[in-house]
């Protein structure tokens, strides 16, 4: 992964994606850690994601390939 800072304005919406081994679960670690953590959502089977927030604000996305 390659994540990059600047300075000034953001000019665009990126968001870093992390695989997780089971998204449901660090979702429930992270909130028992105090983290803001959005809503797990399952697509059509093939994959789940879930939106974290760091202290800041921004977004980063765990995302979870299921098995087929």
């Amino acid at each position: 992964m390659r994540i990059a800072l600047s300075e000034g304005e953001p000019t665009g919406a990126g968001v870093a994606m992390i695989d997780v081994d089971d998204a449901l679960a660090a979702a429930d670690r992270l909130r028992g850690d105090g983290v803001e953590v959005g809503t797990v959502v399952d697509l059509a089977g093939q994959m789940r994601i879930v939106d974290v927030y760091d202290p800041d604000g921004n977004r980063i996305q765990l995302a979870q390939q299921m098995s087929a």
